[in-house]
């Protein structure tokens, strides 16, 4: 889960490189995007290769980054590079006239990570562009050569600048009122943290709550938790190209201004709100006791100067989980984005509030994916992902919810062939708990035959891809012959209501494993009932996951025994010698989970439900992990307990990863294999272009041994036909 700026040579060849990989240009500038695909199906190298438009975050009410005077949006597009192992990022403005156009404006530098607690987890998000307040140009965090500072560029695409050149690292910034300054926080020096950390290393790092020995051999040094801007407050002055660190009088302006963009509410349980002219709209709980209750739905409340006190509205549809909120000019009318399921999954709803009504007006409602949406006028500007359509921007009409296109950096997918996608809900009596997911049937359906299942996982929103974590790759399995089910789990919705807060939350779903026991019974719940269909082989099913939902795959394996014929995870986590790995500050956290050190059988039998490397004597599941090297100890149980009992298990490492593998060479290999392990154990079919030369011979080997093992045949050798 990322330098001086670029001369003019290298400015021309990086747009040069991004042109080849994402189409034809018009004009200076401009970019004309041409479909290289009509007519053959989706590739591999289609999908690593996606340019994906950035926005914010998926809670971000305001994400897209629109000019004050409405005319312009300037946004990230980013597509790897499978030659050149590269991601590529450059910042894009989308000028809102008849007809739209597009012009590529600078360069936005390398991706920069994602720390959680000061681990780089490889996840990089989209940078936020910030306008000046006269539109001419607009500010961007990229980082260069390791250094992250400030840039901007013009939206003409005529200048491009680096304007900090900070001893320290930008975490954030913001325009003063008056377009003359930016206001920016900094980390402390790199040069003074790295002198810092030579010094420790030549005498030997103490071992303390800074490591975490599953992930790195040395201290983290930098510890951020998600969402918290740290660091010192600094000026930049426009005209003058010069900055200095902030005075009292500014750092009070800057209080202001953050004051505005964040209402300061705590994750987890934030308030949204827009204000225009006198009127106020926010997104409030309401219930009468708020001592229980994690994440509970919020109420559209507005209140207006001239009236005494605020307006609820009381129609159905303004409670629920929230995805934008906005308000008209004169204040008189609110809009918001609401999930039509309470939850975040399925259907999203646009409606319109005229404060004081009792009842709220349905302008649009989609199964697509909304995300980052920017009110201008009576038009919201987002972008949108469908279930075959990568994401793109958008316009949608307020009065008449008419949605239109405004640019599509993919408009090959438009011509490829997909299986048929359909939502599929069901309810499992065993939990009470609901069920959702998208059916992915495979190219050329053909009704009343059974077809091998793969579950993928873990969240199953806008363009199905490759699941949570990116792996899986959905339409190349549909093109393969497989039925998929893109599986949301269901997040423990049924206990939110009943606990007090996000610790004792995170401490019932590990009780008993209730996270996970709920996870796998809703899933198993599905299962069955496209094998009531007909749909599904009930002895051809696969299963795979990533973070999370590798996790479930795990359980799964070891309390569903022969449920699932084929498995594939990134790992499997919860060995006991993750005991000694996670590092002291992170063990009161096992301790709390009821696992303790594996030196007794009561610790033992805590360790037992969750652990492969425990249960490797009963797991016949073919298992493949592909991990990466910052989290590869834990695996070293699970792979060697099930050699240890003939299991078959086969584990490909790879280096300079994290959590989230974000290579593109390494991704595009991953989705290879992945495909080719589940057609070898399902279909009993090979690829004439193994990703490594050597696997059949291994699988055939671990087929061979599996079956001895048992003494039956625990694998169908004969062609299916498919």
């Amino acid at each position: 889960m990322r330098r001086a700026y670029a001369n003019c040579i290298w400015t021309v060849v990086c747009f040069a490189i991004l042109v080849g990989l994402m189409g034809k240009y018009a004009s200076a500038g401009e970019m004309e995007f041409r479909s290289q695909s009509i007519g053959r199906p989706l590739a591999y190298e289609d999908l690593v290769q996606i340019t994906d438009l950035g926005v914010s975050s998926a809670d971000d009410f305001d994400g897209l980054g629109v000019s004050p005077d409405g005319e312009s949006v300037a946004i990230e597009a980013r597509r790897a590079s499978v030659q050149d192992n590269t991601v590529i990022i450059r910042w894009l403005v989308v000028t809102l006239g008849s007809p739209v156009s597009v012009k590529d404006v600078g360069d936005g530098g390398e991706p920069i990570p994602f720390l959680w607690h000061g681990l780089d987890n490889g996840n990089s998000f989209a940078q936020r562009p910030r306008w000046s307040p006269d539109s001419t140009q607009f500010t961007y965090r990229a980082r260069h050569g390791g250094e992250i500072q400030l840039w901007r560029s013009d939206r003409q695409g005529s200048a491009t600048q680096q304007l900090t050149h900070n001893p320290g690292d930008v975490l954030s910034f913001l325009w003063s009122r008056d377009g003359k300054k930016i206001y920016y926080t900094a980390s402390e020096s790199r040069t003074i943290i790295a002198a810092r950390f030579r010094e420790e290393a030549a005498r030997g790092f103490h071992f303390d709550d800074r490591f975490r020995p599953l992930y790195t051999r040395v201290p983290l040094s930098h510890e951020q938790d998600f969402g918290k801007i740290d660091g010192t407050l600094w000026t930049y002055e426009i005209a003058a190209e010069h900055e200095r660190l902030a005075t009292p009088l500014e750092s009070k302006e800057y209080s202001g201004l953050r004051g505005l963009e964040d209402p300061g509410i705590p994750y987890i349980s934030w308030v949204r709100s827009a204000v225009r002219g006198s009127t106020k709209v926010w997104l409030e709980d309401l219930r009468p006791d708020k001592t229980l209750g994690v994440n509970s739905p919020r109420t559209v409340v507005a209140r207006r100067s001239s009236d005494r006190g605020r307006t609820v509205c009381r129609d159905m549809k303004c409670t629920g989980e929230f995805k934008g909120l906005w308000i008209s000019d004169d204040g008189r009318n609110v809009w918001f984005l609401r999930w039509e399921n309470v939850y975040d999954y399925g259907d999203l709803g646009l409606y319109r509030w005229h404060v004081g009504d009792a009842r709220v007006v349905e302008i649009l409602r989609t199964s697509d994916l909304l995300e980052g949406c920017a009110r201008l006028g009576l038009e919201l500007i987002c972008s949108r992902e469908s279930a075959t359509i990568p994401r793109e921007l958008v316009s949608i009409a307020l009065g008449s919810g008419l949605l239109t296109t405004l640019y599509n950096p993919n408009p090959e997918f438009s011509h490829f062939e997909f299986g048929e996608v359909s939502p599929l809900s069901w309810h499992d009596s065993t939990t009470g708990a609901d069920g959702f997911g998208h059916l992915v049937k495979p190219v050329g359906y053909v009704a009343g035959r059974q077809y091998p299942l793969l579950v993928v996982q873990y969240r199953s929103r806008g363009f199905l891809r490759g699941g949570t974590g990116d792996e899986y790759p959905i339409h190349i399995f549909s093109e393969h012959g497989f039925v998929v089910l893109s599986y949301h789990e269901p997040d423990e919705w049924e206990l939110m209501p009943k606990v007090k807060n996000e610790a004792e939350l995170n401490e019932r779903r590990r009780t008993d494993q209730y996270a996970r026991r709920e996870t796998l019974s809703v899933l198993d719940a599905g299962i069955v009932k496209l094998q009531r269909d007909g749909v599904v082989d009930p002895n051809r099913i696969g299963i795979t996951g990533v973070s999370e939902g590798g996790e479930t795959v795990a359980y799964g394996l070891i309390h569903m025994p022969g449920r699932f014929a084929a498995a594939s995870v990134n790992a499997t986590y919860w060995n006991p010698n993750m005991f000694y790995l996670v590092g002291p500050k992170v063990l009161p956290l096992l301790r709390s989970f009821g696992l303790d050190a594996p030196e007794s059988l009561d610790a033992l039998n805590a360790w037992q439900p969750i652990s492969i490397g425990l249960n490797a004597r009963t797991i016949s599941t073919p298992l493949l992990i592909h991990a990466s090297d910052s989290e590869l100890l834990p695996e070293t149980e699970t792979f060697e307990a099930l050699r240890r009992f003939s299991r078959p298990v086969d584990m490909y490492v790879f280096p300079d990863e994290h959590h989230i593998k974000s290579q593109p060479v390494h991704r595009l290999s991953i989705y290879r294999r992945n495909v080719q392990w589940f057609d070898f154990w399902l279909q009993n079919r090979e690829d004439p272009t193994p990703v490594d030369p050597d696997q059949y011979q291994r699988w055939r080997t671990l087929r061979a041994e599996a079956t001895s093992e048992s003494g039956r045949q625990l694998f169908d050798e004969k062609p299916n036909g498919l």
